[in-house]
Order: structure tokens, then C-alpha cells, then sequence
């Protein structure tokens, strides 16, 4: 997996194709804890893009600070949505389409997950833009962050 702990933009595009999946998933402080979101997340990446490998190259993370959020800003080659899916099943996890959004003083605000991935990863995202958010309607769902659909979708 390739990080990076400030949002620094590549020289040249990541080898993912386009358009590629983007899945954000907010916590509360760097770095991301080791928590089940995070399992599921590490299962993908060694099951599909193993580490030491080129494939490792077509699984980015970018760790992203917004409006008082720290994001983890997974972008992987779509195909591979379903399979992310059915590993956050069993912890009682799920992908949502959509973006973070926060409260401000003026309204909302959503992240423009685009704009990130173009500027630091130069891959266009199209509309595979997912969330994780918890299944139910236990705590773990009720304290999820609101999302938004993707921009031209209700």
C-alpha cells in the first residue's frame, strides 16, 4: 500500500485504471486505528494487491485532514467493490455511495473526493464513490458520519 501522511500530489498518474473506486473512511485522529474497518481494508489489499508486488501499485491510500476529520482515501480499480463489500459484511459494516459531509456555520459542506483523487492521485473516479458506514441501527450506525450522494445523484 502506498500512503501518504500529508496530501502531496504524484508527478505522474498511479497506474489505476480509470475510472477507479474511491471508498472514504473517516476516523477520529491520525493514523487510522487498527479497527475492523481497517481489517477488511488490509484483507482486500493483501488478497488482490500484495503488498512487494506491481499489483500493490494499483491500491492507493491517501490520509486526508478535512474540516476536523481525518480521512483514509482508499482508491482501487472498481471491479473490486463487491469483494471490498462482502469483507466488511461479517464486522457488521457496509459501503454507501456517497461523500463525507459536515455541519458548518453556513450549512453543509461535502468532500470533493474528485478533486483529491485527481490532484493527488491524477485518476479520474467517475461514479464509484463509496463510504463506509455501519449496518443497522445500533450505535456504531447512529454515530456513522452523514453522507452525500455523489454530485448528480438523489
Amino acid at each position: 500500500m502506498n500512503t501518504a501522511l500529508s496530501p502531496t500530489p504524484m508527478t505522474s498518474p498511479a497506474p489505476i485504471p480509470s475510472p477507479a473506486a474511491v471508498v472514504c473512511y473517516v476516523h477520529p485522529a491520525p493514523p487510522p486505528p487498527l479497527d475492523k474497518a481497517t481489517v477488511a481494508l488490509n484483507a482486500l489489499e493483501h488478497k488482490r494487491f500484495a503488498p512487494g508486488t506491481p499489483a500493490n501499485n494499483l491500491y492507493q491510500v491517501i490520509f486526508y485532514p478535512w474540516k476536523g476529520l481525518f480521512l483514509s482515501i482508499i482508491v482501487f480499480p472498481g471491479e473490486h467493490v463487491a469483494e471490498l463489500a462482502d469483507l466488511l459484511q461479517p464486522h457488521g459494516l457496509a459501503l454507501t455511495r456517497g461523500v463525507p459531509v459536515v455541519s458548518t456555520g453556513e450549512g453543509t459542506a461535502a468532500l470533493e473526493v474528485e478533486d483529491v483523487v485527481r490532484e493527488h492521485l491524477r485518476v479520474s473516479v467517475g461514479e464509484r464513490r463509496y463510504c463506509f458506514c455501519a449496518r443497522g441501527d445500533g450505535p456504531a450506525a447512529r454515530e456513522a458520519p452523514a453522507l452525500s450522494p455523489p454530485p448528480g445523484e438523489k
